[in-house]
C-alpha cells in the first residue's frame, strides 16, 4: 500500500460516494513504490465521462475521446500542488486506438510495461497482476506481453523501454534485447516526429549514457541517425563510447547533448542531422556543431570575437560556445580557449563595446541626412561596413567619427575593402 496525497484520496472518496470504484495507477504508483513523491497522478475508474463531469464539476475535460478529466492544483502557483488525471478504464483496441473496458485488470493489461501496470487503493487492495513490484525490486523494464510480439505491434515500445531504463537507471531483460535486435528495422514505421522526440528524451534522461549504450547495443541507432550509424570507424566508436561515459555530467540541454552526439559521426554528422527532420532553429544549431567548433577555437582577441558574433549572431554563438564547454567535460582536454572566450566576452559586456549595427551611434538615416549619399540602399550598405571599425576601435562609436568613416568608405572602395584589417608592423 502507498500513501496518497489528500487530493487523490478525496477524488477516490468522491468516486466511491457516487458508486464507482477507483484506483491510483501507472507511473505515479511506480514512483511511490520506489520511494519518490510524484506530482503527476492518475486515477482509473469504470465511471464514464458524463458521470465524471458530474462528480468533478470543476475539473477540466482533458480528453473527450479518452474520457479524461484533469484537476490541476498547480494553477494557483502552488509549487507542491499536484496534477490529477481521472479516466475511465480503457485498453488498446485492435486498431491501436483506446477502447473502454470493464475492469481494472483489463486496463492494466493494456499497458506497456509491468512496472507501469500497478494500481492501488489503500483501503481496498493493490492490483499487481504482472508482478510489477518484483520488477521494480530487480530494476527491470519488462513488457507485459512477449517482447517480440509487443515490439512487432508497437515498434515505439523499443525506444520507450530504453527511455524508461535511462530515466530510472533500470536494465532490460535479455529477451527484450534480443527482440530489439530482431525488430530494429521496424523503427522505420514510427513517425519521424516521434523518433525525434524519443531520442531527445533519452539523451536528456538522468542516465542518458546508459540509454545511448542500450541504443547502440540493440542496433537501434540506424533508425535514429540513418546510415551514419553503419560502418562507424574505430575513432567514431571511441567518440561515441566516451560520450556515453561522460554525458551524464552535462546539463540537461537537449540541443547541446544532441550536438555532441552528431559530432561522433564526424563527416557523416550532417546527413545524420537531416535524418530526423528537425525544425529550422534546431537544425541550424546542430549544423553549427559540425561547422563552427573549429572556427571559434582560433579566435584570439576581442576584435575577432566581436566580428565572429556579428557574422553568426549572439544566439548561435552562445550555442557553439556552450557546446565547446560541454565537449571539454566529456572529452577532457585543455580548457584555455573556452576560458579565454569567456573572459573576452566579459570585457566586451563590461565595456559595452558595440557588436551589431543596432549598437552603433549612427543609423542609415544619419548617413542620408549628412548628405553622404541620397540612396537608401547605399546608406544601408555603408552602415553595414561600420561595425568592423568599432570592433577594432570601440572608442570610435560616436556619430561624428562614424560619419567620417562612412564618407571615406563611400569615396574609396579600397578603404571599404580593408576596413578592420590589422596591419603588421
Amino acid at each position: 500500500m502507498i500513501k496518497l496525497p489528500k487530493e487523490v484520496s478525496q477524488a477516490l472518496k468522491a468516486l466511491e460516494t457516487a458508486g464507482f470504484e477507483g484506483y491510483a495507477a501507472g507511473a505515479c504508483v511506480r514512483e511511490c513504490l520506489m520511494g519518490n513523491e510524484p506530482l503527476d497522478w492518475d486515477i482509473i475508474t469504470p465511471a464514464p465521462l458524463e458521470s465524471l463531469k458530474e462528480i468533478f464539476p470543476k475539473a477540466d475535460i482533458f480528453s473527450k475521446t479518452g474520457s479524461v478529466l484533469r484537476i490541476d492544483k498547480t494553477k494557483d502557483g502552488d509549487e507542491e500542488g499536484i496534477i490529477l488525471d481521472i479516466s475511465s478504464y480503457r485498453k488498446p483496441g485492435p486498431d491501436g486506438k483506446a477502447q473502454f473496458c470493464g475492469s481494472v485488470e483489463e486496463d492494466l493489461g493494456g499497458r506497456d510495461f509491468t512496472i507501469n501496470a500497478i494500481a492501488d487503493h489503500p483501503s481496498v487492495s493493490l492490483k499487481d497482476p504482472w508482478q510489477g513490484r518484483e520488477d521494480i525490486k530487480k530494476k527491470m523494464v519488462r513488457t507485459i506481453s512477449d517482447p517480440k510480439e509487443a515490439f512487432e505491434k508497437e515498434p515505439a515500445l523499443m525506444l520507450k523501454a530504453i527511455l524508461l531504463a535511462a530515466e530510472l537507471d533500470f536494465d532490460l531483460p535479455k529477451t527484450a534485447h534480443e527482440a530489439m535486435m530482431e525488430k530494429a528495422g521496424l523503427l522505420e514505421n514510427i513517425p519521424v516526429s516521434q523518433r525525434r522526440e524519443l531520442l531527445s528524451d533519452i539523451i536528456t534522461a538522468e542516465h542518458a549514457g546508459k540509454g545511448l549504450r542500450m541504443l547502440a547495443a540493440s542496433n537501434l541507432m540506424p533508425g535514429l541517425v540513418g546510415d551514419a550509424a553503419l560502418d562507424m570507424t574505430r575513432r567514431q566508436r571511441e567518440l561515441f563510447g566516451e560520450l556515453a561515459e561522460g554525458i551524464d555530467q552535462l546539463k540537461l540541454v537537449a540541443e547541446r547533448r544532441l550536438g555532441l552526439l552528431y559530432l561522433c559521426f564526424e563527416k557523416k554528422g550532417p546527413q545524420a542531422i537531416e535524418f530526423l527532420d528537425y525544425d529550422d532553429k534546431t537544425r541550424q544549431h546542430l549544423m553549427d556543431a559540425m561547422t563552427e567548433l573549429t572556427k571559434i577555437f582560433f579566435i584570439r582577441d576581442k576584435e575577432e570575437l566581436k566580428a565572429y558574433i556579428y557574422k553568426i549572431g549572439m544566439e548561435r554563438y552562445n550555442y557553439v560556445h556552450n557546446l565547446a564547454k560541454a565537449q571539454r567535460i566529456v572529452y577532457p582536454a585543455g580548457n584555455v580557449k573556452v576560458e579565454n572566450r569567456h573572459y573576452l566576452m566579459e570585457e566586451i559586456i563590461a565595456g559595452k563595446e558595440p557588436i551589431f549595427i543596432e549598437d552603433l551611434a549612427v543609423d542609415a538615416q544619419d548617413i542620408l541626412d549628412e548628405g553622404i549619399t541620397d540612396s537608401q540602399e547605399r546608406a544601408a550598405y555603408l552602415l553595414e561596413l561600420l561595425p568592423a571599425v568599432v570592433h577594432q576601435k570601440p572608442q570610435l562609436n560616436k556619430k561624428k567619427e562614424l560619419l567620417k568613416y562612412a564618407r571615406r568608405f563611400n569615396k574609396s572602395k579600397l578603404s571599404a575593402a580593408f576596413r578592420g584589417v590589422k596591419w603588421l608592423r
